[in-house]
């Protein structure tokens, strides 16, 4: 029930949205081979997960199919979100690593229509967006209730 009133508050939204870019990603390259690579779904979505040599998860990053905030800008397209790395991997490069092998992965089917969608305030981020290749598309400032967006600004 909680759950359902906190869908109904008012929030605030002000976020970069970035984009694969047409001719696709230049190589980000880290030492991995001590690691795993797994892509699976989880819960009817698309999971890309890095393990360690104990097949702990050291690196989440989800696929989401449907995303309001791209209607908002009149584009189509999956969107990687929900990223994380365990504490101790951070600042080691696995999250432009990731998003970059999602990347080309999507480039491969010749699907370029790949976007993140990140909080302007999320430097950190901002960063691994960038150094895996993404560009800054779009700058996306609105209010949402529930489903309902509005005062929507798009640069």
């Amino acid at each position: 029930m909680k759950a359902f009133f906190n869908k109904l508050k008012l929030k605030h939204i002000d976020v970069f949205v970035y984009k694969m870019p047409s001719q696709g990603l230049v190589d980000f390259v880290i030492d991995i081979s001590s690691y795993t690579l797994k892509n699976e779904t989880q819960n009817g979505r698309q999971v890309f997960c890095i393990l360690d040599s104990f097949k702990k998860t050291i690196h989440k990053s989800f696929i989401f199919k449907k995303v309001y905030l791209l209607k908002l800008i009149q584009v189509q397209g999956d969107v990687i979100g929900g990223c994380s790395t365990s504490e101790k991997h951070r600042g080691k490069g696995f999250y432009p690593f990731m998003l970059n092998t999602i990347g080309k992965t999507y480039a491969k089917d010749g699907n370029f229509d790949l976007y993140i969608i990140v909080d302007k305030s999320n430097t950190s981020s901002i960063r691994g967006i960038e150094k895996a290749g993404f560009i800054k598309y779009k700058s996306v400032k609105t209010k949402r209730f529930g489903p309902i967006y509005f005062d929507t600004m798009v640069e």
